[in-house]
Protein backbone atom coordinates (compact mmCIF):
# COMPACT_ATOMS: atom_id res chain seq x y z
CA UNK A 1 0.00 0.00 0.00
CA UNK A 2 0.96 3.24 -1.07
CA UNK A 3 2.03 6.39 1.68
CA UNK A 4 0.38 9.89 0.80
CA UNK A 5 0.79 12.93 2.74
CA UNK A 6 -1.78 15.78 2.23
CA UNK A 7 -0.24 18.82 2.71
CA UNK A 8 -3.23 21.79 2.59
CA UNK A 9 -4.88 24.31 5.03
CA UNK A 10 -8.08 23.71 3.89
CA UNK A 11 -10.27 20.90 6.66
CA UNK A 12 -12.50 20.56 3.56
CA UNK A 13 -10.02 19.65 1.03
CA UNK A 14 -7.97 17.70 3.45
CA UNK A 15 -10.77 15.87 4.99
CA UNK A 16 -12.08 15.19 1.16
CA UNK A 17 -9.01 14.14 -0.24
CA UNK A 18 -8.04 11.69 2.97
CA UNK A 19 -11.39 10.05 2.59
CA UNK A 20 -11.26 9.29 -1.23
CA UNK A 21 -7.76 8.06 -0.68
CA UNK A 22 -8.33 5.66 1.85
CA UNK A 23 -10.78 4.42 -0.16
CA UNK A 24 -8.91 3.90 -2.82
CA UNK A 25 -6.62 1.95 -1.03
CA UNK A 26 -3.98 4.35 0.18
CA UNK A 27 -2.28 5.26 3.29
CA UNK A 28 -2.66 8.72 4.02
CA UNK A 29 -1.36 11.38 6.69
CA UNK A 30 -2.46 14.89 6.57
CA UNK A 31 -0.39 18.00 7.48
CA UNK A 32 -2.25 22.03 7.86
CA UNK A 33 1.14 23.39 7.82
CA UNK A 34 4.39 23.19 6.09
CA UNK A 35 5.94 22.76 9.65
CA UNK A 36 3.66 19.43 10.06
CA UNK A 37 4.56 18.42 6.83
CA UNK A 38 8.13 18.22 7.35
CA UNK A 39 8.21 16.66 10.58
CA UNK A 40 5.75 13.79 9.29
CA UNK A 41 7.80 13.51 6.20
CA UNK A 42 11.11 13.35 8.41
CA UNK A 43 9.82 10.89 10.50
CA UNK A 44 7.49 8.95 7.99
CA UNK A 45 7.95 6.52 4.67
CA UNK A 46 6.10 8.97 2.22
CA UNK A 47 5.85 8.17 -1.10
CA UNK A 48 3.77 10.56 -2.89
CA UNK A 49 2.89 14.18 -1.52
CA UNK A 50 -0.15 16.39 -2.80
CA UNK A 51 0.94 19.91 -1.90
CA UNK A 52 -0.81 22.98 -2.25
CA UNK A 53 1.63 25.62 -3.00
CA UNK A 54 -0.38 27.84 -1.10
CA UNK A 55 -0.39 26.22 2.69
CA UNK A 56 0.40 28.35 5.76
CA UNK A 57 3.90 29.55 7.13
CA UNK A 58 5.05 29.11 3.91
CA UNK A 59 7.34 32.05 3.76
CA UNK A 60 8.52 31.55 0.14
CA UNK A 61 9.25 28.12 -0.58
CA UNK A 62 10.14 26.84 2.68
CA UNK A 63 9.04 23.47 1.98
CA UNK A 64 11.04 23.36 -1.35
CA UNK A 65 14.02 24.77 0.55
CA UNK A 66 13.45 21.37 3.15
CA UNK A 67 12.56 18.90 1.07
CA UNK A 68 16.55 18.31 -0.42
CA UNK A 69 17.78 18.08 3.04
CA UNK A 70 15.36 15.04 3.64
CA UNK A 71 17.01 11.55 2.85
CA UNK A 72 13.98 9.97 1.13
CA UNK A 73 12.99 10.06 -2.21
CA UNK A 74 8.97 11.02 -3.35
CA UNK A 75 6.83 11.72 -5.68
CA UNK A 76 5.19 15.57 -5.75
CA UNK A 77 1.78 16.43 -7.15
CA UNK A 78 1.39 20.22 -6.60
CA UNK A 79 -2.67 21.26 -5.68
CA UNK A 80 -4.06 23.96 -6.18
CA UNK A 81 -6.98 26.76 -7.24
CA UNK A 82 -4.31 28.19 -9.85
CA UNK A 83 -4.14 26.65 -13.17
CA UNK A 84 -1.54 24.03 -13.93
CA UNK A 85 0.50 27.00 -15.96
CA UNK A 86 0.97 28.72 -12.46
CA UNK A 87 1.68 25.65 -10.59
CA UNK A 88 4.29 24.49 -13.03
CA UNK A 89 5.74 28.51 -13.00
CA UNK A 90 5.88 28.08 -8.86
CA UNK A 91 7.72 24.30 -8.76
CA UNK A 92 8.48 24.11 -12.25
CA UNK A 93 10.00 19.92 -11.48
CA UNK A 94 7.10 18.29 -9.67
CA UNK A 95 5.66 15.24 -11.29
CA UNK A 96 2.15 16.27 -11.48
CA UNK A 97 0.26 18.98 -11.37
CA UNK A 98 -3.70 19.14 -9.91
CA UNK A 99 -6.17 21.97 -9.85
CA UNK A 100 -8.97 21.41 -7.55
CA UNK A 101 -11.67 22.48 -9.87
CA UNK A 102 -11.01 19.31 -11.67
CA UNK A 103 -13.01 16.52 -8.93
CA UNK A 104 -10.83 14.23 -6.69
CA UNK A 105 -12.00 10.98 -10.08
CA UNK A 106 -8.73 13.31 -11.68
CA UNK A 107 -6.92 13.24 -9.24
CA UNK A 108 -6.82 9.73 -8.32
CA UNK A 109 -6.02 8.97 -11.96
CA UNK A 110 -2.90 11.67 -11.86
CA UNK A 111 -1.73 9.74 -8.86
CA UNK A 112 -2.04 6.04 -10.23
CA UNK A 113 -0.01 7.50 -13.35
CA UNK A 114 2.64 9.42 -10.94
CA UNK A 115 3.08 6.18 -8.65
CA UNK A 116 3.37 4.02 -11.59
CA UNK A 117 6.23 6.12 -13.18
CA UNK A 118 10.01 5.28 -11.70
CA UNK A 119 11.15 6.70 -8.70
CA UNK A 120 14.55 8.43 -8.93
CA UNK A 121 16.42 7.92 -6.52
CA UNK A 122 16.27 11.30 -4.52
CA UNK A 123 13.63 13.35 -5.85
CA UNK A 124 14.00 16.25 -3.65
CA UNK A 125 16.76 16.99 -5.69
CA UNK A 126 14.99 17.99 -8.50
CA UNK A 127 13.18 20.17 -6.50
CA UNK A 128 16.57 21.99 -5.49
CA UNK A 129 17.27 23.35 -9.24
CA UNK A 130 16.39 27.29 -10.05
CA UNK A 131 13.92 27.82 -6.67
CA UNK A 132 16.78 30.06 -5.16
Amino acid sequence: MKNILIVDDEIRIRSLYYKVLVKNGFNVEVADDIYKACRRLKNKNVDLVLWNVEVPRKTGNKLLEYLPRLDQSFRLIVISVYSVEEQREAVPDADDYFDKAKGTGTLISKIKSVLRKRRLPNSCMLLEKGLT
